[in-house]
């Protein structure tokens, strides 16, 4: 549901909505991350409101200390075992007489098997005196800005009403929801592959939905 072109119908059949965005999203929003006025919603997230110059769908910014610490334990795992990999491949490039083709490739693969931390690494391969090179550095202002936006990720919606807490809210809902609704279409065989007519399948994902909804909201409501 992200796509310009889904959202645009959406705003097109005048329809409310709360979405999740790219992550490259969030580059358009570092000085919100650096000084932003920041709301807890609860113990470890934040949210806070950034408006479009048009007023008209405001972005909610959001930090999470638990996905913080995630995102940063993955970088750290993702970016040693590129480092690793590419001493590896200097020590092979300096005991034997190495393609730069093969080398390129091999060091294709392990970025790309470690991709969470590839943009962290510049690499060079060179043919010298018929020998593959190979030369690697790191750029310190991907390590600042991933450090900077761990544990973050952009909403959008058009409701303009709500404040940043409400519309996190709203959005958890809609994916437990989602989640609950999954769940049950496997759990009672109600997908549309088992039915075979819009006039069955309707009324028994009606059943399903609606109590699982009513479930999901209560229980929130409880732990509260």
């Amino acid at each position: 549901m992200i796509s310009e072109k889904k959202i645009e119908f959406l705003k097109q059949e005048g329809r409310r909505y709360i979405v999740g965005t790219p992550r490259s999203q969030l580059k358009a929003y570092q000085q919100e991350l650096l000084e932003g006025s920041w709301e807890e919603v609860h113990e470890g997230l934040e949210v806070q409101l950034c408006p479009t110059p048009n007023g008209q769908e405001p972005f909610i910014l959001c930090r999470s200390a638990e996905r913080r610490e995630k995102e940063k334990a993955m970088h750290e795992r993702f970016e040693m075992r590129i480092e690793e990999g590419l001493r590896k491949l200097e020590t092979a490039c300096s005991r034997n007489r190495q393609q730069p083709l093969k080398i390129a490739e091999r060091v294709g693969r392990l970025l790309g098997r470690n991709s969470r931390a590839a943009g962290l690494f510049t690499v060079s391969v060179e043919e010298v005196n018929g020998r593959a090179r190979l030369a690697w550095s790191k750029k310190e202002q991907w390590r600042q800005w991933a450090e900077l936006s761990e544990g973050c990720y952009m909403l959008r919606s058009n409701v303009t009403e709500w404040t940043g807490p409400e519309l996190w809210e709203a959005y958890i809902q809609l994916t437990e929801a989602e989640a609950a609704f999954r769940i049950q279409k496997s759990d009672l065989r109600i997908r549309p592959i088992w039915h075979q007519s819009k006039s069955g399948f309707k009324p028994t994902s009606w059943f399903a939905f609606w109590p699982t909804c009513y479930g999901k909201r209560w229980e929130r409501c409880a732990t509260k």
